[in-house]
């Protein structure tokens, strides 16, 4: 944490951040360095690692930080999805197609994610936690693809 914190203040001091992000990540890392159980901590890293792709859009293309967006809302949906939270893997798919929407021009084998993604909206919607979990693993190993090409 004390490294995370470290170049958060290093990049602070360095280049201007927007006020609304800067809100955020100190919220995010302050519950971070605070969070007494190991889920609640991975669910924070996720959200630091949100933040993070939000800061990297000064500095790389955007389809490059959408790339591991997806990866991270793939993340995010594995977790909500064991924690059977339906509302949640409801905004989680949501999140997923938005961004998508975006990435998928230029992807190669969009239509293998475009399947899944379809696939995992009808059984968020199914309330099928055991079948969006089963989908989330297969749609993570395709979004690395993307993010190895």
């Amino acid at each position: 944490m004390f490294e995370v914190r470290t170049a958060w203040d290093a990049y602070r001091a360095s280049d201007a951040v927007p006020d609304l992000l800067e809100q955020q990540m100190e919220r995010d890392l302050a519950a971070l360095g605070n969070a007494a159980d190991g889920k609640k901590a991975v669910d924070l890293a996720l959200r630091v690692a949100q933040n993070v792709t939000d800061l990297r859009l000064r500095y790389e293309p955007l389809p490059t930080v959408d790339r591991d967006r997806l990866a991270l809302w793939t993340r995010q949906l594995t977790i909500d999805a064991k924690a059977e939270n339906e509302g949640a893997v409801a905004g989680d798919v949501t999140s997923l197609q938005l961004v998508w929407d975006r990435v998928r021009l230029e992807a190669q084998g969009a239509a293998s994610v475009d399947t899944h993604l379809k696939k995992l909206r009808a059984a968020a919607d199914a309330g099928d936690m055991a079948q969006v979990q089963r989908l989330a693993s297969e749609l993570a190993q395709r979004v690395a693809g993307l993010n190895a090409s």
